[in-house]
Order: C-alpha cells, then structure tokens, then sequence
C-alpha cells in the first residue's frame, strides 16, 4: 500500500455508489468536466487537472491521477459531484500529504512495506525515544510537524528473521 507524499504525483481508485440504487456501485459512470475537483490547504475548488476515467472500460472503478502539482500541499481535498445528473452520489476524499516523522524518509514508507517482522515496528518507536531524549514507555506524540534529529535505518535479514533499527 502506498501513501500520499506531498508533491508525488498520486493515483487512487474510487467506486461511485448509483443513485437509483445506493446498495450498488454504479457501473460505467458518466464523468464530465467539472465533476471532480482538488482544494489544496483550505483553498478554492478547481477542476482536477486531469478528468478521471472508467478503468478498465465499463467497470465499477474510476481512476484518480493527482499529478505531482496537485499533491503539493499538506491537506488536499478531492470533491465529486454529477454536476449534469444526478447518475451517482457525492463523493469527499481527504488526504493529509505531511509526513508521520522526518527520519531520513517518511515513516509511512517503513509502515507500508509488507515484509516487516511483527515486533520491528516497536523497535523503531523505541529508537525514536531514544532520538528525541525519552524514556522508554514514555508517551510520545509524532505528527506531522514533529522533527527528529538523526536518521533510523531498518534493516532486515534476507531470511526475514531479525530486525535491526540502527541510528546514525
């Protein structure tokens, strides 16, 4: 699973549930101009550079392409309305771009990987006490404007049996 980084351009795809019957997705919604729209930071509504589209063909799934540009900022906003009918329901997707701790990278890039080890996601947060100062078991708050001085590097074995979190 990927996230949203701010300024990296980012693709999602979304279903749009038929207004004449909710308990369905709608199949091969109609998507004109003007029906998907991007607010960046708290700004205006405007048209998303690029429409998004049925994909594949004549399926339930639509296609969002939020290019680099459209994912600069840190709380984006996507809107979808059938601004010509009323063929499937409104749609607000929120996504925060900032990142969960600066430690070289983001720490949702560790997060998502899908061969960590049950247990190596304790040893990074025990790192990150160690970075900021903290005792271990000590609460500790990280989001988005949090800052840690240092760098944590995860390593893992090629047999997928030990985790080491260094801090350089």
């Amino acid at each position: 699973m990927s996230f949203p980084k701010r300024g990296v351009a980012y693709i999602e795809y979304i279903t749009l549930v038929d207004t004449l019957d909710p308990s369905k997705f709608k199949v091969n919604p109609t998507i004109a101009a003007g029906d998907f729209q991007i607010s960046k930071d708290g700004g205006a509504f405007v048209n998303l550079a690029t429409l998004p589209v049925v994909t594949p063909a004549g399926s339930r799934t639509v296609k969002l392409s939020l290019s680099a540009t459209e994912m600069d900022a840190n709380n984006i906003i996507v809107q979808a309305i059938d601004v010509a009918g009323d063929e499937w329901g409104e749609v607000i997707i929120s996504y925060n771009t900032q990142d969960a701790v600066n430690v070289g990278g983001s720490m949702l890039d560790a997060l998502s990987e899908d061969h960590l080890i049950p247990g190596s996601i304790g040893k990074i947060f025990e790192e990150l006490h160690k970075l900021q100062g903290m005792k271990a078991g000590e609460s500790m708050t990280v989001n988005g404007t949090s800052r840690i001085v240092g760098d944590v590097v995860l390593e893992l074995t090629s047999d997928g049996q030990e985790t080491t979190v260094t801090r350089i």
